[in-house]
């Protein structure tokens, strides 16, 4: 059975403890993108995004899917080659200062599924302005080349979505992240879907049960709630020394 919680109250969002899930992790459509109502949904291990039916007309969904990825940040693990592209230093790193110009990116990438409206946009950009959303921009010659954002509640960060427009750019973008939660001692980054190169760099499969204890673990603790920008910066300057 699918949840229909449209016109349901802001600022809640079902106890999915007592809801039945889709194979697929599909768990309820409707309802709004309130800030209250996402970040309860997050706090139980649920996201928002789109389904598409068979006409091509979508609405809202909640999702929390049978296996994830976590990345444990002393687990991460790069190849001396990759090091080595790091680096080469022909880019620039920033954290949280164009928030919207990289949803607005991963937005305008051409993959199958793709499912960033401009609701979603609107909605993760409130979340930004409260501390929750965080952004990752790399630069090459002053132009936005590459990025992710996701959203951090207790000590974990959940990645939404990254882009590339240059070669290796999105992968520069996740080094940096890794660098910059092991800087904030958060406890993992939630990637939400099991991804062939986070495998590679030593992500951890779990299945939704197996995903609770490090949920509730992670929430026990107080959000950092400030922009990242200048601890990025700090994170950079350790780079080069």
């Amino acid at each position: 059975m699918i949840y229909d919680i449209e016109g349901t109250p802001s600022s809640v969002f079902p106890d999915i403890t007592k809801m039945e899930i889709e194979p697929d992790g599909l768990i309820a459509i409707g309802g709004d993108l309130s800030v209250q109502r996402i970040l309860t949904a997050y706090s139980q291990g649920v996201f928002p995004m789109p389904y598409v039916y068979e006409d091509g007309h979508s609405m809202l969904a909640w999702w929390t899917f049978p296996s994830r990825l976590l990345m444990f940040p002393d687990k991460v693990k790069f190849s001396k080659s990759w090091l080595q592209r790091v680096r080469k230093n022909d880019y620039e790193v920033r954290a949280d200062t164009d928030f919207k110009a990289v949803v607005t990116a991963c937005q305008e990438m051409k993959r199958n599924g793709g499912w960033i409206t401009s609701e979603i946009i609107a909605a993760y950009t409130r979340l930004h302005r409260l501390a929750y959303a965080h952004s990752v921009e790399v630069y090459q010659q002053n132009e936005l080349a590459g990025g992710l954002y996701g959203v951090c509640l207790g000590n974990m960060f959940v990645g939404e979505s990254m882009f590339h427009f240059k070669s290796d750019m999105s992968k520069i973008a996740f080094y940096y992240l890794v660098q910059l939660i092991k800087m904030l001692n958060i406890d993992f980054i939630d990637c939400q879907q099991v991804s062939s190169h986070f495998l590679q760099w030593g992500g951890a499969p779990v299945t939704r049960d197996e995903f609770q204890p490090f949920l509730q673990k992670s929430l026990q603790q107080p959000t950092i709630r400030e922009k990242w920008t200048a601890k990025m910066q700090q994170v950079i300057s350790n780079q080069h020394l």
